[in-house]
């Protein structure tokens, strides 16, 4: 779902980077929240002057183009340096320099001012030479051939030739935040290569590891994860105040660190104190509606639950999760409800639908991410039942057995805009095909 349209101190601040859906939320309560780093006055600063900046390249950009045409005097084209800012603004390429007559004619004079020059006059020829076209023809190649091999005519075109493949490339980079990292894992495969299944049977240590993922690539957010689940093994020890330091400096090259460490105490306060029980419900704004089963609703007395009833549909209904207390975010939301609710409402004994009711369908064909791992992990999901699913508009298509088998091959690569492409060759299964680290490259 896209975030909010309330004017916000944080989305202002964020408006000028590029930040991805599943983190917007996040950092603007990090920079409105008092444990907001020192860093935050510069990040502040840097937002005043990046539109300036923006603005500044725009125009040098322009520049640059401008100076890569001649000007025509006889054109109706606008030729200032505002025009080249505008077909820069609408993705369309410049007009080029003159009309293909207006050439010709230029080098038609050209050649006669040639002709008079002795030092390349053809030589005399007495003989018959042909059709006047011919003459013509063997005249202009005469007239032309001693001449620098740099033609005054190309130098232009060449440069804005190069301005244009350069604007052409970055059209197509793709966004930060779209294509996967993780490759599209083999149909026949238990598993597709997320952190998230590996914990899918401790609710607290996945939504522990979704915090450590956000905004920091896997490659260095996982190997710290492990070490610091090592070091504090329980909920119990990650809430301590006491250790509240020295988790800090664990993470703090991660960034956010004392950010990331106080939803971690809130994740383990709330499964100490209050975990997630079938049943409770908490609202969650801006999120997605869950779906109500009558029969499993009951009345329940607390200080944030609501007191909800068989008869009862209302709008916070609606929006309640049994999660809600814990987390409003919807990365952790959507990997709480793929992996650990199908378990925690009896459903299934694992995230991989085992030992469910066939009439009973799965919590993960009703979540539909943003967050490009999580994408990708459910069109797996759905290849795996036989459809071809679309993330964008929840979309199934009956899966084509070219595609099937192009999967089970390792023929299947992600496309710049996260989507699916079959390739002639087939990929390491330990290869990142343009992971996060080419795109952090890129940008």
């Amino acid at each position: 779902m896209s975030g909010s349209t309330t004017p916000r101190f944080g989305y202002d601040v964020l408006s000028v980077f590029d930040v991805p859906p599943n983190a917007r939320d996040f950092l603007a309560d990090v920079i409105e929240s008092n444990r907001a780093p020192e860093e935050t006055e510069e990040l502040f600063q840097e937002s005043l002057l990046a539109r300036a900046a923006d603005w500044h390249y725009l125009i040098e950009c322009a520049k640059s183009m401008r100076r890569a045409r001649p000007e025509d005097r006889n054109s109706l084209q606008a030729q200032d340096v505002l025009a080249d800012v505008w077909y820069t603004l609408s993705g369309q390429d410049p007009p080029p320099g003159e009309e293909p007559w207006e050439l010709t004619d230029r080098l038609i004079a050209r050649a006669k001012q040639l002709d008079v020059d002795p030092k390349i006059r053809p030589p005399h020829i007495t003989e018959p030479r042909g059709s006047p076209q011919e003459v013509a023809l063997c005249d202009m190649t005469l007239i032309l051939k001693p001449q620098s091999s740099i033609s005054p005519y190309f130098v232009a075109t060449s440069a804005s030739d190069e301005a244009g493949q350069a604007i052409a490339l970055a059209r197509k980079r793709p966004l930060r935040g779209t294509v996967p990292s993780v490759p599209f894992a083999p149909l026949t495969s238990q598993e597709f290569g997320l952190i998230q299944e590996k914990f899918a049977h401790e609710p607290f240590w996945l939504l522990t590891v979704v915090t450590f993922l956000i905004r920091t690539k896997g490659t260095q957010a996982i190997p710290t994860f492990y070490k610091v689940k090592e070091r504090f093994p329980t909920p119990t020890h990650i809430a301590s105040e006491g250790n509240t330091e020295p988790l800090v400096e664990m993470i703090r090259h991660l960034g956010l660190a004392e950010h990331r460490v106080s939803l971690m105490k809130k994740y383990a306060r709330g499964f100490l104190d209050q975990p997630p029980v079938a049943g409770i419900y908490h609202k969650v704004k801006k999120y997605d509606h869950r779906d109500i089963d009558p029969l499993s609703l009951y009345q329940h007395k607390g200080s944030s639950a609501l007191l909800v009833d068989k008869d009862s549909y209302g709008q916070d209904l609606l929006e309640a999760w049994e999660i809600g207390h814990l987390t409003q975010g919807k990365y952790a939301l959507d990997s709480w409800r793929i992996f650990c609710r199908d378990e925690l409402l009896g459903r299934a004994t694992g995230w991989n639908g085992e030992d469910r009711d066939p009439k009973l369908q799965p919590e993960w064909m009703r979540v539909r991410p943003d967050d490009k791992e999580l994408r990708a992990y459910l069109r797996w999901m759905w290849m795996k039942e036989g459809w071809e699913w679309n993330p964008d508009t929840g979309e199934r298509t009956v899966l084509c057995e070219e595609l099937r088998n192009a999967v089970n091959e390792g023929r299947v690569v992600y496309d710049e805009k996260g989507g699916l492409k079959i390739h002639n060759l087939a990929y390491s299964a330990n290869a990142l095909i343009l992971g996060e680290e080419e795109l952090m490259a890129e940008s």
